[in-house]
């Protein structure tokens, strides 16, 4: 996971630490219903950090423009925040985060896999896969 932040955005360095990220207004992901905490916690290990949402989303593709336009921070997983900073006005900061690892599995429902997002986001993952030694 990294963070992203509009490039316009000079409030923040090449590092930003859990404390001045907690402080500022965020993007963040949603899927369905919110979560109990500890299941929050679960699904993504960051989400501790992600106190100040001004919005959330249920789609990765949309906190790119958000992040851009309206000078707020997200948490994203690398290889998305790498591709959307090609096409948007973005860049990556690097959270002062203890490790973890954070394994993605990621499946689509027949119904689902037609869809032009996630195309692009097998897309993206075959080249993730292809890159890993």
């Amino acid at each position: 996971m990294t963070c992203i932040a509009s490039r316009r955005d000079q409030r923040w360095g090449d590092i930003i630490s859990p404390a001045e990220f907690r402080g500022a207004r965020q993007v963040v992901y949603q899927v369905g219903e919110r979560s109990a905490l500890a299941r929050a916690g679960l699904i993504q290990p960051t989400s501790v950090l992600e106190v100040s949402p001004v919005c959330e989303v249920p789609n990765f593709l949309v906190i790119g423009a958000i992040v851009e336009e309206a000078e707020c921070l997200a948490l994203v997983p690398r290889k998305l925040a790498q591709e959307l900073a090609r096409s948007r006005d973005i860049r990556l900061l690097e959270i002062d985060y203890p490790n973890r690892r954070l394994d993605i599995d990621a499946f689509w429902t027949p119904a689902a896999a037609s869809k032009r997002g996630h195309d692009w986001f097998k897309a993206l993952l075959s080249r993730a896969a292809s890159e890993l030694r």
